[in-house]
């Protein structure tokens, strides 16, 4: 019987898709109510993995980006592209310099982002 918790051996292990190869072979042998009881963790965890594993074997095992795949509020590629030209143009202005010289239209949350790619 496993004395620790899923989580807890899962936040302080280094090799994360051998212990979820584990829970997988428990799971086929013993089934998966009774590898949830012997990892400590809920079914739907257990099934997760499982699934994963029947589809992609151990490479699907290991963790997946929680990053979104497209960002539609984000700045556009091509206004990225022009704030960085106009900063090697005005090399030693600031953002808000920039943005009254050349008459921007942007919100103050957009500042923000240009001086992020401005410095």
């Amino acid at each position: 019987m496993c004395l620790y918790t899923y989580y807890n051996i899962m936040r302080k292990s280094k090799d994360k898709k051998f212990i979820r190869y584990q829970m997988v072979l428990y799971a086929e042998e013993h089934g998966k109510k009774a590898a949830e009881r012997h990892f400590k963790t809920t079914v739907q965890t257990v099934r997760k993995w499982f699934r994963r594993y029947e589809l992609y074997g151990y490479d699907g095992l290991k963790e997946l980006s929680k990053r979104p795949h497209s960002s539609p509020a984000g700045t556009p590629e091509e206004e990225k592209l022009s704030l960085v030209k106009l900063k090697k143009k005005y090399k030693r202005l600031g953002a808000d310099q920039i943005k009254e010289i050349e008459k921007l239209t942007i919100s103050y949350n957009s500042r923000e982002k240009l001086e992020h790619f401005l410095s």
